[in-house]
């Protein structure tokens, strides 16, 4: 019976071969050992396997996952316990690093931060933090997916199947020192819709001057209220005990004049001048 052993094994012909590593876990006096590591003759380490396929590579052989794990007993927060590390021709451009969490006291409790580099030197670019939230841009994400920009407006970009006009965006900007959330038609670079922190919102400008403001760079500009089944009603009202003003003119100057006309079946019912 063999307890442990290294062995030179034959892979080709002439001097080609690689090194096996055994060792033995049994305890009767009949069983022999077993191959646990081995390093093929072009440098390539299997654990689990004679036959590596990768620079290092882990099979179970068995209905069981495989498993590579980084330790390390960290005293702070933040702290990396383990790293995986991207090196190009000497300079990292990238890293996984697996960080304690905030829990100090316990230890039990960790985050996965995601780094890429620009002219070699390599920042967070995403995190996961202990709560499964997503941060991209930010280290403390608040929400299941946070993404911030510190220099120019947040954005998440949304692309179809390929066709020309299936490119969309939604970002958050700040206008008139206001919150802006901007709903983007990126292949014609217009701002379709805007939603603005005072409960403004802009249909066809970036920057609402009402509550409600549809505007049409070119063509006319319409809103249409409908119902398939029974009547329908728009309804302006006040509980305020004040006026209620329609005001026609031009959308640069509501001082310019036009006429307010009223169709029924497209077909003129009433005016009033201007």
């Amino acid at each position: 019976k063999k307890s442990a052993g290294i062995l030179a094994i034959g892979e080709g012909n002439y001097f080609r071969s690689g090194l096996a590593f055994y060792t033995n876990s049994n305890a009767n006096q009949t069983t022999d050992w077993s191959e646990r590591m081995r390093i093929n003759k072009d440098g390539k380490v299997g654990i689990g396997t004679a036959s590596p396929t990768s620079l290092l590579h882990i099979d179970t052989g068995a209905n069981s996952a495989a498993n590579f794990k980084l330790g390390a007993n960290r005293t702070a927060a933040n702290a990396a316990v383990g790293q995986v590390v991207a090196d190009w021709n000497g300079t990292i451009v990238s890293k996984i690093a697996f960080k304690t969490g905030d829990d100090t006291t316990n230890k039990d409790n960790g985050e996965i931060a995601f780094e890429v580099a620009a002219a070699g030197s390599t920042a967070e670019a995403m995190r996961i933090d202990t709560s499964g939230r997503v941060g991209i841009g930010t280290t403390s994400p608040g929400y299941k997916l946070h993404v911030s920009s510190p220099t120019t407006s947040a954005a998440i970009g949304i692309t179809g199947s390929g066709g020309s006009k299936d490119t969309w965006s939604i970002t958050s900007s700040d206008n008139s020192s206001k919150g802006v959330l901007n709903f983007r038609d990126e292949d014609s670079s217009t701002t379709v819709l805007t939603l603005r922190q005072d409960g403004f919102v802009g249909i066809g400008t970036p920057s609402p001057d009402a509550s409600l403001d549809i505007r049409s760079a070119s063509g006319s500009v319409g809103l249409i209220v409908g119902n398939t089944t029974g009547d329908t009603r728009l309804q302006i009202s006040s509980t305020e005990n004040s006026d209620v003003t329609f005001n026609v003119g031009d959308a640069s100057s509501m001082g310019t004049s036009r006429a307010l006309i009223i169709k029924t079946g497209n077909s003129e019912r009433m005016r009033v001048a201007a």
